[in-house]
């Protein structure tokens, strides 16, 4: 019966986008005769001398688009190519062509491409096969169908990849203070792609897997309220059927559910997410509040990766001063997970953060900036609370608390600006400090600190195209009572030639390292060479080495090389 569900979803989307209202568009026959072609070539070539994992140390990368523009239609084809071998297998593929055709509001995605119709359904999965984008007036269309994943047989290091298949569509609409849209998405495994045996390989260090199938439907509203207030909000049901080859149907009741009948295996989630901010115009005060909450073991088949269980809430604000010489944003909020309260531990996290940007003279300018991250640990120690023999008895403390703090500031000042001469001194500081803490105490070997500060000069000849740049770098830190620290110089030189079609730079950088019990010297020396002929060809050359000592290994020296070519046309 599930090709008959697959039939129903396609004519469910083609009911859809003909209810959407289409503007016809005329098509001028004297057109024809003008066809333009544009689009690139890019080929580099890196050689890599060091090769812990035996691959070949020389590899090249293709990558090029052509772009056809006729009838008002733009059609880009893009494609690339590489000769890097992978170690592993995977179901996805590197190596990729797309078409992407556009005329007026309509675009095409043919070939390998991908789309992304929310952060809960389709978020980015690489597909092959068509989808379109529209935008008619205030609509805006979505749909796409292909494949997304590949199958593939087991093998004794990798799994099996069952043959994988969705569709999807989403419609939405944009008003002066009124929006709204709704998204579904589809998607299942092909049992019979692959051959999967009766029971897991017990040699195997996996489990095969089972062929999936899933349903995704969102709708999302926002609208404006009193000319400064703005209000969204999305929900998102996923039901994932785990096992799509048992036939005994299911009970839930969920949207999706309501609409496909999936088998036994399913399993229902939901996300939401809604955000509510005030624009105060009079004086430039942006003041907002969000929520999220992701259901655990959230998933669809529509991305990569998800992060489920955790419930957000923030608040966040941006406010200038001074004429706009002094902007300052930040945010605080609250993350939680174990939402149904079954895991061993739980954690509860809080985030604040404070950004600064001040332009007190023309010269100077200033950043600064400092964020906060805690993370408190709950143990559900089961075991203790059991075997306790008194109320009274005090059991020992296993919540930890986990503080990270970082805090940057930034200066440029610029020492004098002609037509002649250009000077400036930089400055950059960083700390940050992390330390667990279990109960109210913060044990020996659980701190951690570490301190980054930066100095350079730049002296620019504009006329002779000529840029000098010095400075040093100091950094000190203390990480599970091992103290580590670092100093040295950089060095930096650029020049253009040839009325500036060439352009060389060559820097070195030297750093004198200490451990406790150990030391280190590590420099690093770089020419890059770039080289752009009649406008549109661009030769690039790369060429890197560094050489590294310490007390207990010899002297190591290892180079990487780089040759591109870019094109346009």
């Amino acid at each position: 019966m599930k090709h008959v569900y697959s039939i129903k979803y396609m004519q469910l989307l083609v009911c859809l986008l003909l209810t959407v209202p289409v503007l016809s568009q005329s098509v001028d026959l004297t057109e024809l005769k003008k066809v333009k072609l544009s689009g690139g070539l890019s080929v580099n070539t890196l050689y890599n001398s060091y090769n812990p994992t035996g691959a070949d140390p020389l590899s090249y990368f293709v990558s090029g688009n052509v772009n056809v523009q006729a009838l008002g239609t733009t059609i880009p084809v893009t494609l690339s190519y590489s000769s890097r071998k992978f170690t592993y297998s995977q179901p996805f593929s590197y190596n990729q062509i797309g078409i992407h055709p556009t005329y007026k509001w309509a675009t095409a995605h043919i070939g390998m491409s991908n789309m992304t119709f929310s952060p809960y359904s389709l978020s980015g999965h690489q597909f092959s096969g068509v989808g379109f984008d529209l935008a008619p007036g205030r609509w805006k269309i979505s749909t796409m169908y292909g494949r997304l994943v590949k199958a593939q047989e087991a093998t004794e290091t990798t799994p099996a990849a069952f043959q994988r298949t969705g569709m999807g569509f989403r419609v939405g609409w944009q008003g002066d203070k009124l929006r709204g849209g709704v998204t579904t998405f589809y998607a299942r495994d092909n049992p019979n792609s692959v051959t999967i045996p009766v029971r897991p390989d017990t040699a195997a260090p996996f489990e095969q897997p089972t062929p999936l199938a899933n349903l995704v439907v969102g709708i999302n509203f926002g609208a404006t309220l009193f000319n400064f207030l703005q209000f969204d909000v999305e929900y998102t049901n996923s039901v994932l059927e785990r096992n799509r080859t048992i036939t005994a149907k299911g009970a839930l009741t969920a949207p999706a559910a309501l609409l496909w009948h999936p088998n036994a295996t399913a399993e229902s989630y939901g996300a939401v997410k809604s955000t509510l901010n005030a624009v105060m115009k009079r004086t430039n005060t942006v003041i907002g509040v969000g929520y999220e909450r992701v259901d655990p073991n959230y998933l669809t088949l529509g991305g990569y990766f998800f992060t489920n269980d955790f419930t957000n809430v923030t608040l966040n604000f941006s406010q200038p001063f001074w004429g706009g010489k002094i902007n300052s944003s930040g945010s605080i909020g609250v993350q939680w997970d174990d939402l149904k309260n079954v895991k061993t531990s739980s954690q509860r996290r809080l985030v604040g953060n404070l950004n600064v940007i001040a332009t007190p003279s023309p010269r100077l300018n200033l950043s600064a900036s400092y964020s906060s991250f805690q993370a408190y640990t709950f143990i559900n120690n089961s075991i203790q609370n059991i075997t306790r023999l008194s109320p009274l008895e005090q059991i020992d403390t296993l919540n930890f608390t986990q503080i990270t703090q970082n805090a940057s500031l930034n200066a440029v000042y610029q020492l004098r600006t002609t037509e002649s001469n250009v000077q400036s001194l930089m400055a950059n500081v960083t700390l940050m400090g992390v330390a667990n803490k279990q109960g109210d105490m913060v044990r020996r070997g659980q701190l951690s600190e570490i301190f980054n500060g930066t100095v350079s000069y730049s002296y620019g000849l504009p006329r002779q195209a000529l840029t000098l740049t010095t400075g040093v770098n100091v950094m000190d830190s203390y990480i599970s009572r091992n103290r580590f620290n670092s100093v040295g110089p950089t060095v930096g030189l650029n020049k253009a030639f040839l009325n500036n079609t060439l352009l060389a730079a060559l820097t070195s950088s030297y750093l004198y390292a200490t451990a406790e019990t150990s030391t280190s010297e590590i420099t690093n020396a770089r020419l890059t060479l770039n080289y752009t002929a009649l406008q549109r060809h661009n030769f690039t050359f790369l060429l890197a080495s560094l050489w590294q000592s310490t007390q207990l290994t010899a002297t190591g020296n290892f180079i990487t090389a780089t040759l591109g070519y870019t094109t346009r046309f």
